[in-house]
Order: C-alpha cells, then structure tokens, then sequence
C-alpha cells in the first residue's frame, strides 16, 4: 500500500516537473516575442527612429556650429565634423567674437585639411548669442537642408553619423529628431543622467501639442528641416527687441517640436559627446535667467502642426498684393500716389480707390484721375450716406474672395508719395521669412522725429535680418515705431488683421486707426529697409479726427483743386530718394503741367 502511494506521489511530482519545464520552455521561446511586443507597444506610444526605409540618395546636411571661446576644442570639433564618411554636407562655423584665437585656429585647420572647401567661417564682429547665429545661420540655409547642431566644444561621436542620419531621414515622415548622447571625457550616457533628458516623448504630449508643459528632453543630437525652423516666428527668439542671451535649445526646439508634431523622433543611438569638461557650458552659466527665459518661452501659445512638408520653399510661393488707398476731395494728391506707384512699385495685383467727393467739381477732377489710371478699382462713397458707406467698401475690396484673392494687404492714404523702388513681392517674402507682423514702408534707420506728435522719438533697438532690411519690437519703440497698425503703407497678411475688421465699427481712415491700434500686440514684430520708400506731405486736414502737429500746412483742397484744373499735378521727381527724419515732412511742392 505504501509503494502505492510512494508511486502516485511520484507520478504527481513528474507531472509537475513537466509542467515546469514545459512552462520554462515556452517563457524562454516567448521572450523574444514578448520583447518584440514592448517594442512595437513603444513605437506606438512613442516616436522612436527606426531604419526602416530604403535609402534613394544622400539629403544634404548642414552641420552648424557656434562657438565662443573654444580654441582647446576647435581641431578635435571640426575633425569629427568634416571626417565624416558621407559625400553632400558642408560646414557653418560661428566664431562669435572670440578673443581666444578660436578663429586662427579655424582658418589654420582649414588651410591643413579642408581640401574640398566644405567649410564655411563666420567671424562676428560682436558677440551676439547662440540665438542670434543659429537663426542667421538656418535662415542661410535652404529648406530642404538637414541642419545637425553641433556646438563648438562638443563633438561628433564617430564617422558615421550623417550616414546614420540619412538613413532616419530616408523616412518621409521624418522631420525633426533629438536623441542620446555621451558625456566627455566620462561617456557616461545621457539616459544615465539623475536628471534624464535623453528619452522619447509620448505620442498622445505630441498630438495634444503639449511639448511645453512636459520636461525638457529634446536634447543632442538636434537635427531638423530648415525649413521647420524657418516657419517659428522671429518675435518668439525675443525679448525686448533682442534675441534670448541664453537657453537657445528651449526656445528653438520646443515650437519645431509642435510644428512637426508626431513627425518629431527620439534616436536612441549615441551619435553626439557631450563636453562637460569645459567650464563655458551654457548649463555652468546663469541658472536664473535660463529658468527665466525658459518659463517664458513656455508660457507662449502653442504652434499649430504644419500639413506640408517642411522642405517646401513656402516663402518663396508667389503670392498676389493689393493696395487699398483712401482719399477725400484731393484727385490731385490721389494723381501723385497712384503716379508714384505706376513709377516706384511691381508686383502689385490689384489697387482700390475708395473716395469721396464733396461736390461735381471735385468728382470731375477724380474723373480725370480715373482716365489717367484705368487698371485702378475705384470705389465710390456716397454723397448721401459716406459714413456708412466707407466700411462695408473696404471690406468688400479687401476680405471679398470675389473682389480678389490676394491674401496680403496695404493700405493707403492720398497724401502718400511713393520716392523708390519697391518689390511687393519681395516683401511678402521677408514677412513670411520672419513671421513679422508687417512691413512698413515708411520707417528707416533714419526717422528719429515724429512730426505728428513733435516727439523726439530716436530709433528702438533693431535687428539686421539681411543687409538693408531690420526688425524691432513694438514694445521697444516710441511715437511712430510704437504704432503697429496703420494706414500708411505697411503690407500685412489679411488673416492677420481680418478679425479686427470684422468687428470695429469706422466712417473714415483715422478712426479706423485709432480703433485698430487698441488691439495692437506690442510684442509683435515689424520689418523695415534701411532706407525709406514713401514720405507723407500733410498739405491740409480732410478728415475729422486727426491729431496732428500745430504746424502742419494748410494748402486748401480748393486750391489744390484750382491748380489741378489748370491742367497741372504735382511734380514728384525731386521727392525721390529724399532723406526724410519722419514720416511726415514739411514740403513745398512745385507743379507741372500734366
């Protein structure tokens, strides 16, 4: 009975030791697939770079670095860089004004091993932040090129890193990508860090555009499309009219992240060392402004994800301009702007005229404008009702799709005399550059005088995008350079200000102005050209409202109206080029025959 029962216990026991073993086995078999589960769970979760496409070609990289003060580090920096096992790259390096011989340095590296000429030096003058030369630098680039930031006491980790990149990039889907990265001279990894800032962000912070609430973890490597940076607005790199001193990665990745959105990637393999031997780091410097700048980039509003690829060269697309002009009993002055503009100005698409005309002499002098200038739209308030009249004109010359599909706008008034050549086309293309909120035409490097406020205003603090074109903050200025929206010659983006159009109730030019300067952004951003291209001559006061300066002239309409029908106009060719110290000018005019 007892080897019964010993026997049973037996069979029981090898049962079970089957069972095990059985269970052991397909654990071990189901690892692999268990492992390949998280993964793919992962890849759903989280955007992570996989070489999975088939490489087509090598994308053009541009590696830029910015470097102050890094002379130790400059051979072992542009070694890792230009030795590179990949054909179609090249070089941007930054001195920043460096006082350490960096840039012999550069220019003696070049001349030793630089035979194919992929490197490019940038000496600044002045010392202007990492900031101010990543966006020039990008801003140089075209939008189809692969920027790859490598800062100047830090390195590439092997030969092979472009060629890795190419291979993420041969993903369409693929615009953007940050990763993981070794200390030097330590190599202790980035993921290994107490503070982890090398890791993946969640889809889900991705979709709901999240990126600035979330911690920082865009870190090295930072590649992306040029023209993803190009579409981030130049006001967000400011504060007070100047580009951020410090914590260039935050403000710069954070809105590239949310215009990329999921096409944003983690890399997880090393491609970067990360030198935390030098004591200039950026992370060494300043902790205070950093969390500043930092909290203030965060609490910006948040980019909306772009549709198109960021290669395209959206900038560059053709776009229509219209010119809406504004005058009342002056076909005179009304023959001098649009007489100007025929002279000064291309690429115009379309030109309203709305006016008005107190009495039969006036409208048969606006006749005769209208003979001289028959591609003009002309718009016509009534005598009856010209107060009501003036809004629903303009709207419907500059926000009805059938009245024209332009999608910028400038606006105008009569008094306006346009004195050189200006490119409409052009200027579209510097505010879609910059983000800026307008162009305007009347400003230069020279207009220190507000004629109209007898102000002493000077000249805000100004950025050189390119050479002849700047850009301030309208916080920063004072008088005329704190004056966003106006009506004399600046060129916007109609769905920028159509908002303000829709809702502000105006009867005449200046009113409209005054309402649509209460809901001026100070913290947006205009463009203006070294020289100025138009100058107002304040002859005489139509409008009720205006505020002006005491010791303006007073030429009647009458006897502007008398000299026009002798047959004569304005004589604009000395106004050209004239060098004016404000938008308004005194100015006696000369008249000729017509």
């Amino acid at each position: 009975m007892s080897l019964k029962i010993f026997w049973s216990t037996m069979k029981k026991f090898l049962f079970l030791l089957l069972l095990l073993g059985l269970g052991f086995g397909i654990g071990v078999s189901y690892q692999p697939f268990k492992d390949k589960l998280r993964k793919e769970r992962k890849q759903k979760e989280y955007r992570v770079a996989r070489k999975t496409h088939p490489i087509l070609g090598n994308k053009p990289f541009v590696i830029v670095t910015m470097s102050y003060n890094n002379a130790p580090y400059v051979e072992k920096n542009l070694l890792s860089t230009l030795q590179q096992n990949y054909d179609n790259f090249r070089i941007l390096y930054i001195d920043d004004a460096s006082v350490d011989g960096t840039s012999d340095r550069v220019k003696q590296f070049i001349k030793e091993y630089d035979h194919e000429g992929r490197i490019t030096l940038i000496q600044n003058e002045a010392n202007h932040g990492a900031m101010h030369n990543l966006y020039h630098a990008v801003h140089s680039c075209n939008s189809d090129e692969i920027v790859v930031v490598v800062d100047g006491d830090d390195f590439l980790a092997h030969s092979e890193v472009l060629n890795e990149l190419n291979a993420y990039y041969a993903n369409p889907d693929v615009w953007l990508t940050y990763g993981n990265f070794a200390e030097y001279p330590t190599y202790a990894k980035g993921t290994e860090r107490k503070v982890s800032d090398c890791r993946p962000i969640n889809l889900k912070i991705l979709n709901e555009r999240g990126i600035r609430r979330h911690a920082f973890v865009t870190s090295h490597l930072r590649t992306f499309y040029a023209g993803l940076f190009q579409q981030v607005k130049l006001k967000d790199f400011l504060h007070e009219g100047k580009f951020y001193p410090i914590a260039c990665d935050v403000a710069s990745m954070l809105p590239m992240v949310e215009l990329a959105g999921d096409h944003s990637y983690f890399i997880e393999d090393i491609l970067y060392l990360y030198n935390i031997g030098n004591p200039n780091c950026d992370f060494k410097k300043d902790l205070e402004s950093q969390v500043a700048i930092e909290m203030k980039v965060r609490s910006m509003p948040a980019y909306r994800p772009l549709h198109d690829h960021p290669s395209f060269d959206f900038a560059h697309q053709d776009e229509f301009v219209d010119l809406a002009v504004f005058s009342y009993n002056r076909p005179l002055q009304l023959y001098a702007f649009l007489e100007s503009c025929e002279k000064y100005t291309k690429n115009l698409h379309r030109i309203f005229a709305i006016y008005r005309s107190g009495n039969d002499h006036y409208e048969q002098g606006y006749h005769v404008v209208k003979e001289a200038f028959p591609h003009v739209t002309y718009l016509k308030q009534s005598e009856e009702t010209p107060y009501e009249d003036f809004a629903p004109l303009l709207r419907s010359a500059v926000f009805n799709r059938d009245m024209s599909t332009a999608r910028y706008v400038i606006f105008a008034v009569d008094d306006i005399v346009v004195k050189d050549h200006i490119d409409f086309k052009e200027g579209v293309t510097k505010l879609k550059q910059t983000g800026a909120y307008g162009l305007y035409y009347r400003m230069g490097s020279r207009v220190n005088y507000c004629y109209m406020q007898d102000l002493d205003q000077g000249i805000p603090p100004s950025l050189e995008i390119e050479k002849g074109l700047y850009a301030w903050q309208f916080s920063s200025g004072k008088g005329d350079w704190r004056y966003p929206n106006t009506v004399d010659m600046a060129l916007f983006r109609k769905e920028d200000i159509y908002p303000y159009f829709l809702c502000m109730k105006f009867h005449n030019p200046n009113i409209l102005e005054a309402l649509w300067n209460e809901h001026a952004d100070l913290s947006q951003v205009g463009l203006y050209y070294e020289d100025t291209k138009v100058v107002n001559l304040p002859f005489n006061i139509v409008m009720e409202n205006e505020w002006v300066n005491k010791r303006i002239s007073d030429v009647s309409t009458k006897d502007l109206l008398l000299l026009w029908e002798k047959g004569l106009k304005m004589d604009i060719d000395p106004l050209h080029q004239i060098d004016n110290h404000s938008v308004h000018i005194d100015y006696e005019p000369s008249f000729i025959k017509r």
